[in-house]
């Protein structure tokens, strides 16, 4: 039996082509940059701020366990699959924050376990080291 190569076990995906979407709909003066990075953030986002609606809004029955979102895993997977890094996302907050004015959207509260403002945050989790 062959041998998987080493590089094909460190980042099985790495030679798949992937697509992403980058958003040009909003993209320009007072909105996203066009980089990567921003339309990462504001994929990341779209995402998050679901997840914060249904932690913050919704209803957790008796028996039931209280919903675990993991913000974490979900700015790295994004990250991953824009092949950019987390903490190069956060530079855009400004922009999605603009993006979200502008389409009446509300913004992600200001706090550091949705936003991951702080780069010592990011630099922390697994494989970013």
């Amino acid at each position: 039996m062959k041998k998987c190569p080493p590089e094909i076990l460190k980042d099985p995906f790495a030679h798949i082509q992937r697509e992403v979407p980058l958003f040009p709909e909003i993209i320009g003066p007072g909105l996203l940059s066009g980089a990567r990075e921003s339309s990462a953030l504001w994929l990341y986002y779209l995402y998050a701020r679901n997840l914060y609606e249904e932690i913050e809004h919704g209803i957790v029955y008796e028996g039931e366990k209280d919903p675990e979102p993991k913000f974490k895993e979900l700015i790295t997977s994004i990250a991953k699959l824009y092949d950019v890094k987390p903490e190069d996302m956060t530079n855009a907050w400004d922009e999605v924050d603009m993006v979200c004015i502008a389409k009446n959207l509300p913004t992600m509260p200001r706090d550091d376990k949705y936003r991951f403002d702080k780069p010592a945050i990011i630099t922390s989790i697994d494989g970013y080291v």
